[in-house]
Formats: structure tokens, C-alpha cells, sequence
């Protein structure tokens, strides 16, 4: 039976935390937590609480956000929450390119089995967006292609100020 479990109160030490969160991933279940930093600005800010699926790496495809171990089979790595930016096979090997919405370049590749889980919702201030409901996967994509065209968060602040005044006439 899978139960969604609020860790963070268990564990305010972090190597614990992501021990436990990754020993709870791996038995099935999914944790919600508020995700340390500012890398998924401003799709995931700081303050808003994910919740973290179990996922298989074939589960996994562009446009989704992770939960990944930063170096292979290391219990006590780093941990991140970055979205797949692509997929490629490399001599034969399968690898994860990964970026932070708020980076203009790709993390160096992952391998599949570094993957803990994906994030399927976050909880924003008065609402929540499901990332495996119709409408969040619309989003998250749409967000998800944007981040892959290079214009930075401050074109895009840019362009809005200039459009802003002709929309409000």
C-alpha cells in the first residue's frame, strides 16, 4: 500500500532526511517535502511542498521533473530536483541530460538508475498542480519547451513590462 509521508519533521538533519526519503522511494512510497533552493525557479519556489512518486527509469521522459542521486550508488550523495531536458544513447549507454529551470545550461549526464522518483505535484500557496493530471502535464510541457529555447527569465520579464501597457488599454 503506498502512503504519501511528510518527512521532513522526522528528519531536520539532511544526510537523514535523504536517507529516509530514498529508503521510503525505494519500498513504493512517496514523500512530500519543500525542496531545498531556488533551481526550479520559478516553476517550483521556495516555500511550496512536492510530492516525490516512485518511478522506474524507463517511467521517465523529457519535460519531467526528478528526484536524482548527483553520483551513481552513493547513499549519502547530493541529491537534486532538475527536469530532463533529453535522453540519448552514448556508446551503448543510456543518459539523462538534466537542467534547473532557473540554469541556462545542461547538469552533466545521469544514468538511468540515479533516478529516485518524479515529482507529481506542487503544492503552491492556495492550490495544487498535479503533474500526472491532464492539465498539469500541459503545463509542465509547455513550460518544459520553453526551457528548452534559449531566452533567459529576464527576456521573459522584459518582453511582459513592454507588452504589458498595450494589453491593459
Amino acid at each position: 500500500m503506498r502512503r504519501d509521508i511528510q518527512i521532513e519533521e522526522l528528519c531536520p538533519d539532511e544526510h537523514k532526511f535523504w536517507s529516509v526519503a530514498t529508503g521510503l522511494l525505494k519500498s513504493g512510497n512517496s514523500v512530500r517535502f519543500d525542496p531545498p533552493g531556488d533551481s526550479m525557479s520559478p516553476f517550483i519556489r521556495y516555500g511550496e511542498t512536492i510530492t516525490v512518486d516512485p518511478c522506474f527509469s524507463n517511467d521517465v521522459k523529457f519535460g519531467d521533473i526528478i528526484l536524482y542521486s548527483t553520483s551513481q550508488g552513493a547513499i549519502q550523495s547530493p541529491k537534486r530536483i532538475h527536469r530532463i531536458m533529453k535522453r540519448r544513447v552514448v556508446n551503448g549507454k543510456s543518459l539523462l541530460f538534466t537542467k534547473g529551470d532557473a540554469s541556462r545550461s545542461l547538469d552533466p549526464p545521469i544514468e538511468p538508475n540515479q533516478v529516485l522518483g518524479k515529482i507529481s505535484a506542487i503544492k503552491k500557496a492556495r492550490w495544487t498542480l498535479h503533474l500526472n493530471q491532464p492539465w498539469g502535464k500541459a503545463i509542465n510541457l509547455t513550460w518544459a519547451l520553453f526551457q528548452r529555447w534559449p531566452l533567459s527569465m529576464w527576456m521573459l520579464r522584459m518582453g511582459w513590462k513592454a507588452l504589458k501597457p498595450l494589453i491593459a488599454k
